[in-house]
C-alpha cells in the first residue's frame, strides 16, 4: 500500500525526453498571401510560412499583419507533442 502514493506522484511529473518537457507542441502558421507578420500572444515571432517548435501547450492568441491587407486574429489551442496548424486568408 505504501507504494501507491509514490506511483501517483511519479505519473504526475512531466515526462521528459532528452530534456524537453512534453507540455509543448509545434505550431505551424500559414497565410494567403504569404509573408504576413505573425504575432503570438502579442509578441512578434516571424513571418508566414512559419513553423515554431516547443510552443507551450494551451490557448494562444494569434495575429497576422500584412501590408495592404486587413489584420487577422484568432486563437489556437496547442496540443502537447502534436503539430498544430493555423491557416488564414487575409482580406484586402
Amino acid at each position: 500500500r505504501s507504494g501507491a502514493p509514490s506511483e501517483v506522484a511519479e505519473s504526475a511529473r512531466p515526462v521528459t525526453t532528452g530534456g524537453v518537457e512534453r507540455f509543448v507542441g509545434t505550431l505551424v502558421v500559414d497565410s494567403r498571401p504569404t509573408g504576413a507578420k505573425v504575432f503570438l500572444d502579442g509578441r512578434a515571432v516571424g513571418s508566414t510560412p512559419l513553423s515554431m517548435r516547443e510552443v507551450r501547450a494551451g490557448e494562444h492568441a494569434v495575429r497576422l499583419e500584412h501590408d495592404g491587407y486587413r489584420h487577422w486574429s484568432g486563437s489556437v489551442r496547442v496540443v502537447a507533442a502534436e503539430q498544430n496548424r493555423v491557416t488564414a486568408s487575409l482580406e484586402r
